[in-house]
């Protein structure tokens, strides 16, 4: 994070999509495309660089790290490290704009309530006091509002950490590489069972957001069998979902086998990558979109 002063953090912010762009123009790198994508969200718009332009100054940066580091010999741990970094920032401006906008209205109510008690001296002062107590009640609810925010961006923080979630078209992705299965087993091993209660009080908060629960293996075998292993092991989670109470309309699934893969099948550690069970978590109210 760099040390200037919030002027000049705010002058940097509005220049910030520009200096993306020009960035973006020199390399091909799907993380970069991805994260410079969802700084662009942010940044369109002006409640953000208006109400967080310290955040929004923070996420320019990180983006602006990961952008530096991309090129032919970049480190692709380091890459996909930068680039959550980049995106955590991103949703923490946006989120930080809604919690300043939250504050506005509760200083403004708090005005506007103090204006009407002066006005309750006046020969209309029944009615003065009738929209005071209106005022009072705005505040109130503009402080629920604030709090409820400040949960449910604790909520999202925790998610984040824990399931390496990140925001995509698609909607909130969350890869489940702590949930285990046997070799060649499609039962959830007993270490998974805390990962799955976790991930269904999280959805229980948002009943209104559809799911579709993505299976994925290795290149290990044949393709039709993995394609196969990757639906049950899918499946097996819909049903450890169903078990906290989590409505089975709400979940599809898709087994892609060994396609898609995250990282290379020659090695040890890249095929453990690429067994693995993602989980796309739609926006209320809208339907997950598949994968092309």
């Amino acid at each position: 994070m760099f040390n200037y002063t919030h002027l000049k953090r705010i002058f940097i912010a509005g220049t910030a999509i520009t200096m993306t762009a020009c960035a973006s123009s020199k390399m091909d790198h799907p993380l970069v495309t991805e994260s410079e994508n969802h700084f662009t969200q942010v940044a369109d718009s002006r409640d953000v660089k208006t109400n967080a332009p310290v955040a929004f100054q923070d996420a320019a940066d990180a983006l602006k790290a990961l952008q530096d580091r991309a090129g032919d010999n970049a480190d692709e741990k380091e890459l996909k490290h930068l680039a959550y970094i980049s995106q955590r920032e991103s949703s923490i401006a946006q989120q930080q704009a809604e919690l300043t906008i939250a504050e506005k209205k509760i200083s403004q109510a708090e005005v506007n309530r103090k204006d009407m008690i002066i006005a309750l001296k006046s020969e209309e002062a029944s009615e003065a006091k009738h929209l005071a107590n209106q005022l009072a009640n705005q505040a109130i609810d503009a402080r629920k509002e604030l709090q409820n925010s400040k949960e449910e961006r604790a909520k999202m923080e925790a998610l984040l950490a824990e399931f390496k979630a990140k925001e995509t078209k698609r909607g909130l992705v969350l890869t489940l590489d702590n949930i285990l299965f046997d070799l060649d087993k499609a039962v959830l091993k007993s270490g998974s069972e805390r990962s799955v209660e976790k991930l269904a009080s999280f959805l229980q908060e948002y009943p209104e957001r559809n799911l579709l629960v993505e299976g994925f293996t290795d290149s290990t075998g044949e393709a039709d069998y993995n394609e196969d292993l990757s639906q049950r092991r899918a499946e097996a989670i819909k049903v450890a979902l169903q078990k906290y109470g989590i409505d089975r309309n709400r979940i599809n699934i898709k087994g892609y086998g060994e396609k898609f893969p995250v990282a290379s099948n020659e090695t040890l550690a890249g095929r453990q990558l690429n067994r693995r069970v993602e989980i796309i978590i739609a926006k209320e109210g809208d339907e997950v979109i598949s994968r092309h």
